[in-house]
Formats: structure tokens, sequence, C-alpha cells
């Protein structure tokens, strides 16, 4: 995803400065921009995350619309588009459910990069994040995912307070917290059309607990133990 965004931004400046020069006339390139972008990260996410697939398609397919409605080959109206848009994308998002698969958590914990952070924000923007948080005076942050794969580690932290809270916010992101043994776990929050999967230990006898408030959509937040 990051060379794909690197090659993205060098072209947009290349045909930028060919403009300049009188060498291409952009605004005939402009149509074919947006369909263009929606294609390249649809392709991408289908290819490199399978928790982002379903929205990889979506993307995908809003792409090759616009692009066959640019050529000519199609001639669809926004309402008429959105007319079958959200059907189709519910139809989508089931069928995704049904064969989905429940795959054992794996967490890369030599690839981490280590940090000692407090009230510190961990985001994530179409591209990935992988970090092991190491605080002994942890109190709380946010971990933020947009079209992105969040992997945090957060099993090495320690806090004095009776509760400690990290916001979660995933759109269309994979987004994987993994904390503290035998510490108890209260999530709340609403997913819009997303997954959110609590595997964290139940019936834990603790005094301390980690407060997980998340907003979900078109994503997944998976939490454990």
């Amino acid at each position: 995803m990051k060379k794909l965004i690197a090659l993205f931004l060098i072209t947009i400046g290349s045909l930028l400065i060919l403009d300049n020069l009188n060498l291409v006339d952009i605004r005939q390139i402009y149509d074919f921009f947006w369909p263009t972008v929606f294609i390249l990260f649809g392709l991408a996410l289908l290819i490199r995350n399978r928790q982002l697939q379903i929205i990889g398609l979506v993307l995908l397919t809003i792409g090759v619309l616009m692009l066959l409605d640019e050529l000519g080959y199609l001639r669809l109206t926004f309402d008429q588009i959105m007319m079958y848009f959200w059907p189709g994308l519910l139809i989508l998002l089931g069928l995704n459910l049904l064969v989905s698969k429940q795959t054992p958590v794996r967490v890369k914990n030599e690839n981490m990069r280590r940090n000692t952070s407090n009230q510190k924000e961990y985001n994530g923007f179409l591209n990935s994040v992988n970090e092991k948080v190491e605080n002994i005076h942890f109190e709380q942050c946010s971990v933020n995912g947009v079209l992105s794969s969040v992997d945090m580690d957060f099993s090495g932290i320690v806090f004095d307070q009776e509760q400690v809270t990290i916001e979660v916010n995933s759109v269309m992101a994979s987004v994987s917290l993994k904390l503290p043994k035998g510490i108890r776990v209260v999530m709340s929050g609403s997913p819009v059309l997303g997954e959110v999967h609590d595997r964290c230990e139940k019936n834990v006898v603790s005094s301390q607990s980690i407060k997980i408030h998340y907003t979900c959509i078109l994503g997944s937040i998976e939490v454990y133990q």
C-alpha cells in the first residue's frame, strides 16, 4: 500500500508539471482520476488485506462503474448507482460473513516497534501499523485506523487506577488489540456494518479493568488477551 501511494503521488506531481509546461492537458485526465483511484485502492485491499477484501471489492466496483460511465459504455446517474449500491453492499457483507473463517490470532511481536508512551494516539491511514506499547504508568490512549491495518500489543502495560480507557476507531480498517491477561475488559460501542470480536477472558476476578470504547464503520475490531 505504501508503494502504491508513493507511485500515485509521483504520477500526480509529474502530470502537474507536464500541464504547466503545456505538454499535457490535465483537464482531460481529471475525468478518469477518481475512477482510477477507486480501482487502485480496491485492488490493493483485495490483494494485501484479507480482512478488508469486502471493502476492496466495493471500491473496485464503484471505480469500474465510474470508468465505464466516463468511457461512454454506461450512462448512470448518481441516483441510479445508489439505487443498487446499498442493497448490493448488504448482500456482499452478508456473503462475507457466511464464508469467512475464524483464524487464530497471530501477533508478530518480532516486527513490532517498541514504544514507551502515555496518552498517545496511534494512527493508521492507508498504511500498516504494528506497535508494542510498554508503559508502567499507562492512563489512556486512542487507536485510529482508516483504510489500514493496525496491530497493537498492550500486553505489557501496567497501571495504578481501577480503570483505564482505550478508544478505538475503525473506518474501513482492520484493528487488532492484545491486552494484559488477568485484567477485566469492558467493551462499549456501536458497529456500523462492521465486525467487533471480543475474545478476552471471561469471568475475570480483578479490581482493575480496561474499558474499550469503539466505533467501527465498515471495518473490523478484534480484542484479545
